[in-house]
């Protein structure tokens, strides 16, 4: 497993492609490169310096939230997820950045990559480098069908209700890794903060939580008169106010103890034993079908394994694991 994790360490050094996702899906379940450790008290993952070229971005952000969802108990299989995604990256996005129009950053890149792979179960991760990554340089004026070309982060688009209909850019300049204290109208604070008006640091385990002010994203904010960050139970803990750590336990509604997340083989008399990723199918969790191959199961329950992200939607038609719509429209207006 050690050598899975180096493999991974070296993404950029992998040669092709498909060794790059072979890595990140080996790495499911992996702590790799030190991941889950912490930086300078804000919660965000340790990620190592790394370079990840735009060809090959789309499809391995994919592969990385394919094994964070395997990782965490939300899909059976992250191969099975992968083949679920119709995309995640708008073409016109790289389209852009061949042409100069929009500037990526592969350091960034990469880091959106291992972070994503590498995010908490529970709660959104830092995954700022993700729309960091790229950099519109288009100004004011100028013909836009996307906010991410333009320097202000705007398009505006008045003509039409289309997401990617042509607009002019709006003025202004957009400013990423905002400090805490800053302005966030027209920018992204840096990771391990969120923005509520002006950039806020996120609190920490044993801080006082709610609204305005979040915790790191490896928390839980529980308790209903005076709520506070937690950490997320383990096997055994009680999950009556706090949520279990996705990745090794689910909450038992009976018992309101975390236990062991149900796998493939286990007994069960309905598709709630079975948790968000398996099927129950003659009284055994079972793994649900994928994109191209017979749906598992009765109508209404978990027939086929569902993609990453807003365009990993799977249906079971006519007895077979498809893609609600291979290429969603929307698609061509999506950014990481």
């Amino acid at each position: 497993m050690a050598g899975l994790a180096s493999i991974l360490c070296r993404l950029a050094d992998c040669g092709s492609a498909l060794a790059r996702r072979a890595a990140l899906l080996a790495a499911v379940g992996l702590s790799a490169c030190g991941g889950g450790g912490k930086t300078a008290g804000n919660g965000v993952p340790n990620v190592p310096q790394g370079s990840e070229p735009i060809d090959s971005f789309a499809a391995d952000l994919i592969a990385a939230g394919c094994g964070w969802s395997a990782r965490c108990n939300g899909v059976a299989t992250a191969d099975g997820c992968v083949k679920g995604t119709a995309g995640i990256v708008s073409p016109q996005i790289l389209q852009d950045v061949q042409a100069g129009v929009v500037k990526y950053d592969p350091g960034l890149g990469y880091r959106c990559v291992q972070l994503t792979l590498d995010q908490p179960c529970f709660g959104p991760g830092d995954l700022e480098s993700c729309r960091t990554a790229f950099t519109g340089t288009l100004p004011a004026g100028a013909a836009c069908s996307l906010n991410m070309e333009c320097a202000s982060a705007g398009c505006v688009k008045t003509a039409c209700g289309a997401d990617c209909c042509p607009g002019t850019c709006a003025a202004g300049t957009f400013s990423p890794n905002l400090p805490v204290g800053a302005d966030c109208s027209n920018g992204i604070c840096a990771e391990g903060e969120f923005c509520d008006g002006t950039c806020k640091a996120r609190v920490g385990e044993g801080a006082a939580c709610g609204p305005s002010a979040i915790c790191q994203a490896d928390l839980d904010c529980s308790g209903s008169a005076s709520p506070t960050c937690v950490r997320l139970g383990g096997l055994g803990a009680q999950c009556a106010t706090a949520f279990c750590e996705m990745s090794v336990a689910v909450c038992n509604e009976s018992t309101l103890v975390c236990s062991a997340p149900p796998k493939a083989g286990d007994p069960c008399t309905g598709i709630a034993e079975c948790g968000v990723a398996l099927d129950c199918v003659a009284g055994a969790c079972v793994v649900p079908g994928v994109v191209g191959e017979p749906c598992v199961g009765a109508d209404g329950s978990v027939q086929c394994q569902h993609g990453y992200g807003p365009y990993g939607s799977v249906t079971c038609t006519n007895g077979v694991c498809a893609q609600t719509d291979p290429s969603p429209a929307a698609l061509a207006c999506a950014s990481p």
